[in-house]
């Protein structure tokens, strides 16, 4: 009798403690996460189909980016480009303010304004997540920029809080 009294103790122990050790899945809501000023400071991450990571280089300023986020819809950006072999200015072909829109939890629209016509450039990032505490704005793209290389499975950029 006792053997079977410690082996069921056991037994809700383990269960227990299993019970216990799972992962749970915590979503949360990121209405009001993407408000404020971002800056990008580092160069894209590349994430290669077999796991490996590494910067993504289609130029020199890639990576070099600042939005402003507005409750209201509005958005300021600002992007650079090569200007010449070492340096980088602003990009004179967009101009310096859009739109955005939350679609759901992770996913946006961004709409930036071209020049000269004023022709609309939409952007839909496969999702934007923030980490660390809302800290920074991971933007994640894969078919935008994957159909250059097959073996990137996605490529994201890392935007820092700055207010």
């Amino acid at each position: 009798m006792k053997f079977y009294i410690r082996k069921y103790w056991w037994l809700c122990l383990m269960a227990f403690a299993i019970s216990c050790t799972k992962e749970k899945i915590e979503i949360v809501d990121d209405t009001g996460m993407i408000l404020g000023r971002w800056e990008g400071f580092v160069q894209a991450t590349a994430v290669y189909k077999d796991g490996n990571v590494d910067n993504y280089y289609n130029s020199l300023c890639n990576g070099i980016e600042m939005y402003q986020f507005w409750e209201d819809g509005r958005l300021f950006f600002v992007d650079f480009v090569q200007v010449a072999v070492d340096g980088c200015g602003e990009n004179m072909d967009t101009k310096q303010y859009g739109n955005w829109k939350r679609l759901s939890n992770g996913k946006y629209r961004i709409t930036l304004f071209l020049e000269p016509d004023n022709s609309e450039l939409v952007i839909e990032p496969y999702s934007i997540e923030f980490v660390e505490e809302g800290r920074f704005m991971d933007i994640r793209f894969e078919e935008f920029y994957t159909g250059s290389n097959d073996s990137i499975a996605y490529i994201f950029q890392r935007f820092g809080r700055k207010n």
